[in-house]
């Protein structure tokens, strides 16, 4: 069965957003997906089905849209009346001839899925894991229909409505042998294609071109030394001896001609061979098609990040509909590659042949290039190829050898900032430019000024002399190679410099002397607004290229203990501008531990809720462990700097039970000592690290490998490997643990001062026909470690008080820990620390998320020293029982949150009582009445008394019972112009803040607890409504 492409296809319903506004029925959803077969099949096609025995169409699945999101199992027949909304409709065409998956509601598009061949299983016979992932796109259906939108695809107006079948045809080509006989042997083996050379071949095979020969010497040296030189005068391609889908079995002259042109790619690409994977940049074979094959001189390269995915789409589409393949590559976590897109449906899907013999080829949105099976040089994660994304356009002969080179090349600029100290007169004060699109380029670079009222036109100063760039290198203005850009007097344009703002870029000469704006990365163009004031001073401000996201849901959590595991992901684009990343998500423990999940990426759409599934394929965590979901990504600012991009869930998860036995699974874990700050501590030359291995699962284990290298990261130049190792587990029964232990005289080089870092893997070792070779992964550790001549005093890593944060940025905090001991801190970046009487008085920085203080100790007080910031929840299940004080300055705990809180912490109920403090009634507005009388109550059966910050018991304003019940909300979310608050006592005081303490507004309930607020006149952005049942978020979102 093919279902390769119909997961790849379905992949649109985690997209977007609408609402059941009309259910299909069965008849509707059978048209279409007759009309829709009728449209992909040819005459003869057709007739050949509607004469056979089996039915064109068939229905196999149509589950229903039910309200838990769980498998349902249903009838085959359609039903004769029908009271519920059906999610889809799968039907098969014929015998393995394919499936198509027509939409449940008219909001939707009419088709979300199809395939080209095989069929679909009915749902009883569905595999666990397509079963599973079925039961995913259910909920997500469930989502959609609160959503109140219809579907929006992107905008683009090349797709035609028939789309393109793909152009390659069957060509399907790999990159072993027969392709690579020609390919130089090293290391013990044939070296393989390359995907590059790989994805062009099959190109230049559709062109069959050149109809000859080729022209010039191509002559270069690999970084290992070896030599390559091919006179491309000398060959002829034998265009009839390369069949499209060739196998291991051909004769001699077909294995040289496949192998002589994939080869002679190669070395015009400037291939690095390998047998495990060769590879090159694509800029080479860009200009070595032109130079040496004689195809035209307009090739281009384009960078993705350059551009909006509706142009990006309109580009690729432009180049199918002229009958011109696209060469495409696109980078996962762990490697690149390069592939062919060859055709496209109108509704938005880009066919792709990956260079692997026709495995996984298949339709992909553009941003979710995402095989299901990987080839040759795929790399080892199934993340897609979403990352640095490039194509090369214009690939077709110059046949009568005309062409000349009309279009321009692209720069890209990392960061821009220009000058008026003498407020008449703009300068370039500093860029970062790079070259993507060429291995080199020659221009000229100028000032462009824009007025900013509509229409205006631009002006440019004088050119600065040529300037030649190369595409390995970045161009740092003030540093590198830049020859000076002339300054523009703004009189001389005759613009004016009082109650003016102008529009400034950067602008290159691209051939023909058309002046080009420098783009930027993120997709526009890198450009600063220098503004003049009433009294003629200017103002430069750079554009804020911080994306504004929002982890604001999670649904169909289903994480299990070792074991396959999945959850669905909600992120708001709060901003005006499309985002495309790749982020690594991390499930964080309670202990502020993170735990590697996947690597998701998805396209934001701007001001839309994204849905984005994320599989598991193991979870390396065991069932109870409590924690929540953490994103990393990044972007480039608009000083072209890299800057990290974090963002968490509010929910908090726990892990659950596995569902099956789990009968292969075991745990890594480090057993040296930590310091402070969480680094592992290492005296050189004097102790052992010591590592355990558990054996988690039912079934008793073979050899286990442990892996590791030891990486220095303070080195001018790059990370370096200082020593690696590896050793062996032999034989590790059920419930048994074992120790692997790196000697402290392997490492008796490393020094004080530097950086260092850890790599531990740990990997199942399978025995295939006598030979040991890699299994699966099953854990990995990174870390921090810590050179010191002594270690510290043992921390008691059992104990620990979790507390998580709300901040928008990186604020200042002080934390007071009174302890007999050593103690440890997670999500605090130390800027100072002084110990005196058995207290730490510590200094530091936290970010947005959640901060854990790990050991026993009697005292804690937490001081935020920016009032903006405030802790949102804590926790002291696991706190030591030395704990007798908490003081919590600044705090934003509320309603169910603050319950939860005081329930958590230890039982003093029959000893010294505790004492924590809250309240800070210097500031009223913020801190008011956060505890009830029950909560106080609560606290006082456990032993704690509640206090303000002065040591005062604090008395909690009486609320009604009722009131605390009720379960209040605040919708739509985000709020677009006005907000309904429901659930609240009748006239309760309701007020709102911004995240910094202002008051903005204030109001009171009705009789019935509603309210309803206009907030059209605020700035989207993140708020907070306090209520007397609490506060929340508001994230308005104009």
């Amino acid at each position: 069965m093919t279902q390769r492409f119909f997961f790849l296809a379905l992949s649109v319903i985690l997209s977007m957003s609408t609402l059941w506004a009309k259910p299909r029925t069965e008849t509707q959803a059978r048209l279409i997906a007759e009309q829709y077969t009728i449209q992909r099949l040819s005459s003869s096609e057709l007739a050949s089905l509607r004469s056979g025995t089996t039915p064109l169409l068939t229905l196999v699945s149509a589950p229903s849209a039910d309200t838990d999101g769980m498998t349902v199992r249903h009838q085959m027949m359609a039903p004769t009346v029908q009271d519920q909304a059906t999610a889809y409709y799968v039907y098969n065409i014929g015998t393995e001839r394919g499936y198509v998956m027509v939409s449940g509601d008219d909001l939707l598009p009419e088709v979300i899925a199809y395939a080209d061949a095989g069929a679909f299983l009915p749902d009883e016979e569905q595999p666990e894991h397509i079963a599973s992932f079925l039961a995913q796109v259910r909920a997500s259906l469930q989502y959609l229909v609160a959503q109140g939108k219809p579907v929006v695809m992107p905008r683009t107006s090349q797709l035609r409505p028939e789309g393109v079948n793909p152009l390659l045809d069957r060509i399907q080509w790999g990159q072993d042998y027969p392709f690579n006989t020609h390919c130089p042997y090293k290391n013990g083996g044939q070296s393989v294609v390359g995907c590059v050379a790989t994805a062009l071949s099959q190109i230049l095979r559709y062109h069959q071109w050149p109809d000859d020969k080729g022209v010039g010497i191509c002559e270069y040296k690999e970084k290992d030394g070896t030599e390559h030189r091919v006179d491309f005068s000398q060959t002829t391609y034998n265009w009839a001896k390369m069949p499209k889908r060739p196998n291991r079995y051909e004769p001699q002259d077909v294995t040289d001609a496949l192998s002589t042109l994939c080869y002679h790619v190669g070395v015009l690409s400037h291939m690095q061979y390998s047998p495990a994977g060769s590879g090159t940049f694509s800029q080479y074979p860009k200009e070595g098609l032109s130079q040496y094959l004689k195809y035209s001189k307009n090739i281009q390269l384009l960078n993705r990040m350059n551009y909006k995915i509706a142009d990006w789409m309109d580009i690729i589409a432009k180049e199918l509909n002229e009958e011109r393949p696209v060469y495409y590559a696109g980078a996962s976590s762990t490697v690149g590659h390069a592939f062919v897109c060859d055709g496209y449906r109108q509704n938005g899907y880009f066919h792709i042949n990956f260079g692997w013999n026709g495995m996984a080829d298949g339709f992909f949105l553009l941003y979710a290039i995402t095989p299901r099976t990987l080839g040759t040089g795929g790399g080892t994660s199934y993340d897609g190829y979403n990352n640095l994304q490039e194509i090369m356009i214009g690939i077709e002969p110059d046949r009568d050898g005309s062409s000349e080179r009309t279009v321009s090349e692209d720069i890209s600029a990392l960061a821009l900032a220009v000058s008026c100290d003498d407020n008449k007169t703009i300068a370039l004060k500093d860029v970062v430019l790079e070259l993507g699109s060429a291995v080199q380029y020659k221009t000229q670079l100028c000032l462009a000024i824009t007025p900013t009222q509509e229409g205006a036109q631009s002006k440019y100063g004088a050119l600065s002399e040529e300037q030649e760039l190369e595409f390995h290198n970045y161009y740092i203005y003030s540093e590198k190679s830049l020859h000076p850009v002339p300054s523009v007097d703004l009189r001389d344009l005759g613009l004016p410099t009082q109650n003016a703002s102008y529009v400034v870029t950067l602008a290159y000469a691209g051939n023909g002397g058309k002046l080009i704006p420098v783009r930027h990365y993120n997709g526009g163009v890198s450009e600063v607004t220098v503004t003049f004031d009433s009294d003629g001073k200017a103002h430069c401000t750079s554009p804020q290229m911080k994306p504004r996201l929002a982890l604001s849901e999670i649904k169909t959590s289903d994480l299990r203990g070792y074991s396959r595991s999945s959850v669905t992901l909600f992120i708001d684009n709060l901003s005006q501008e499309e985002y495309f990343s790749s982020w690594d998500c991390y499930f964080e423990d309670m202990k502020g531990d993170h735990t590697f999940l996947g690597t998701p990426s998805a396209l934001l759409s701007p001001q839309v809720k994204q849905e984005i599934p994320l599989k598991v394929p193991r979870l390396s965590l065991p069932a109870g462990t409590k924690g929540n979901i953490l994103l990393k990504g990044s972007y480039i600012d608009a000083d072209g700097s890299d800057q990290d991009y974090i963002i968490r869930s509010r929910q908090c998860l726990e892990v659950l039970p596995a569902k099956d036995p789990i009968y292969k699974a075991s745990s890594l874990k480090c057993v040296a000592q930590r310091s402070l700050t969480g680094a592992i501590e290492y005296a050189p030359g004097v102790h052992d690290m010591t590592f355990e291995v558990s054996n988690l699962g039912k079934l008793s284990r073979g050899r286990m490998l442990i892996q590791w290298a030891l990486v220095q990261t303070n080195l001018k130049d790059s990370d370096s490997i200082r020593h690696e190792g590896q050793g062996y587990i032999e034989t590790l029964k059920r419930g048994e643990t074992k120790q692997y232990t790196i000697k402290s005289s392997q490492w008796t080089d490393v020094a004080k001062g530097s950086d260092y870092y850890l790599i531990v893997q740990l990997y199942d070792i399978v025995e295939d026909f006598g030979v040991n070779r890699y299994g699966e992964k099953e854990g990995e550790l990174n870390l921090p470690i810590a050179i010191v001549d002594q270690l510290s005093p043992a921390i008691d890593e059992e104990h620990y008080v979790s507390l998580e944060k709300e901040s928008d940025r990186a604020y200042p905090l002080k934390v007071n820990v009174a302890t007999p001991s050593m103690i440890r801190l997670n999500g605090l970046s130390l800027t100072g620390m002084s110990q005196k009487d058995g207290v730490y008085h510590i200094n530091g920085r936290a970010s947005d998320g959640r901060t854990a203080i790990i050991g026993a100790f009697s005292s804690l007080e937490f001081d935020q020293t920016d009032s903006s910031t405030g802790i949102i929840a804590a926790d002291f299940s696991h706190a030591s029982p030395l704990l007798q004080h908490v003081s919590i300055c600044h705090s934003k705990i509320r309603g169910e949150a603050m319950t939860e809180m005081l329930q958590s912490l230890p039982d003093r109920s029959a000893t010294t009582p505790g004492t924590i403090a809250l309240i800070d009634t210097s500031r009223p507005d913020l801190e008011g009445s956060i505890c009830t009388p029950e909560q106080v109550a609560l606290a006082a059966q456990r032993g704690w008394t509640v206090t303000d910050q002065q040591g005062n018991a604090y008395t909690a304003i009486d609320t009604p019972a009722e009131a605390m019940q009720s379960d209040w909300a605040i919708y739509p979310m985000p709020v677009r112009d006005q907000m309904t608050v429901v659930g609240l006592p009748a006239t309760s005081s309701v007020t709102l803040y911004t995240l910094q303490g202002e008051r903005l507004l204030e109001a009171v309930t009705s009789a019935s607890g509603q309210l309803q607020i206009s907030l059209a006149h605020l700035p989207s952005g993140a708020y907070i409504l306090n209520t007397a049942l609490g506060s929340r978020r508001v994230v308005v979102a104009h």
